[in-house]
């Protein structure tokens, strides 16, 4: 688990909190490779134990790429089946099953977006393999599924589809006056949070806050990480006179204050294979102006004004839309609680651990 969550690990982490409370027959190993001690998060299952590696990454991922070793279910002492749930580096013995969760090909549809060392270690990785040895796939979006079948020629048999869940936590946080105070937010904003990298559209973002004539009230507040985050965004920044502000990565427990503050939540990003922040601002009663590339529509459906992230002019007259008319804004609250209502973790975890079992029993 990364030290600041991403979506990846927001759903491996929900996921299997999940999973533990509602599978109590079967046995849990969680494997994790790291030379330091690491603080994980807390499972207290009595069905669930942890195994910790404690060799380097670069060489225990050398080992398993060079030499298939070790057997990773073999070095934990047996099991029925190893889950991922994500793409990683791995090698078990041919006994063993492998469910693997693909989220997005994003690193296939956009090389540009990523940088050398990333598209080196998907090289490496190479998850058209993992997709040929997985037993099952789970494709977090009948998108992601599609884009299995079309790039990597996977059998539509082996992939199921599951959506993710999401928190149903609604409502104002109790907290939003100090988040407010810690940040500095202005009293009426416009929200994007995420990963700041150039999938994820910022710098669209930014070009119509900037150059779109928007209301003098509205200010927009960018939240996130990342090595892309730059020169450009500080110019960005400085030319706004005070309407923009990147606050950086904000906890998990800060982000339902976020979004509760904000007027209006925007994700123009240019491809997601699920998509966690729109639902997560639907959660909170935030209306959303939604990219409508890759997965996004199918997830927001009909809860979220739609936009062309190659068009900036396009976001802005979505922002402007919902600034001024109030009906529509209540008219979107009001779906987005409702579509976010079919995103539970308890539908996610009982829909794998059905392909668990099925993967026993074959």
């Amino acid at each position: 688990m990364e030290k600041t969550y991403s979506g990846v690990s927001i759903y491996t982490l929900c996921l299997l909190h999940e999973i533990f409370r509602q599978d109590t027959k079967n046995e849990y190993v969680l494997f994790y490779n790291s030379a330091k001690s690491v603080e994980l998060p807390k499972f207290h299952y009595p069905n669930v134990t942890i195994y910790h590696n404690k060799i380097p990454n670069k060489i225990f991922n050398l080992s398993l790429k060079l030499f298939k070793r070790p057997k990773l279910d073999e070095l934990i002492g047996g099991t029925d089946i190893f889950f991922f749930p994500n793409i990683n580096f791995f090698s078990v013995s041919k006994k063993c099953k492998v469910v693997t969760t693909i989220h997005d090909l994003s690193y296939e549809r956009y090389p540009e977006f990523f940088s050398i060392k990333s598209r080196l270690w998907h090289a490496l990785i190479n998850p058209r393999a993992i997709c040929q040895i997985s037993e099952n796939l789970i494709a977090v979006s009948e998108h992601t599924k599609n884009e299995l079948e079309n790039i990597y020629k996977i059998p539509k048999e082996k992939i199921t589809v599951i959506y993710s869940g999401v928190s149903q936590n609604s409502g104002a946080d109790r907290n939003a006056k100090s988040i407010r105070e810690k940040y500095s937010l202005p009293d009426s904003y416009i929200l994007y949070l995420g990963n700041i990298d150039p999938r994820k559209n910022i710098e669209g973002v930014i070009d119509a806050f900037l150059h779109n004539n928007l209301p003098e009230s509205c200010h927009l507040v960018i939240t996130g990480y990342g090595a892309y985050e730059r020169k450009w965004l500080h110019e960005a920044i400085q030319q706004s006179h005070g309407k923009i502000h990147s606050i950086g990565y904000v906890h998990e427990s800060e982000k339902r204050a976020l979004y509760s503050l904000a007027k209006i939540f925007l994700f123009p990003s240019f491809y997601e294979g699920f998509g966690f922040p729109p639902l997560e601002a639907m959660a909170c009663g935030v209306p959303t102006v939604v990219s409508a590339s890759s997965s996004l529509p199918e997830i927001v459906s009909d809860a979220s004004i739609l936009i062309d992230p190659y068009n900036s002019a396009d976001i802005a007259s979505a922002i402007k839309l919902l600034l001024e008319n109030d009906a529509l804004r209540n008219a979107l609250i009001e779906k987005g609680r409702e579509r976010v209502k079919l995103f539970q973790w308890q539908d996610t975890a009982k829909a794998v651990i059905e392909i668990f079992s099925n993967c026993i029993k074959k």
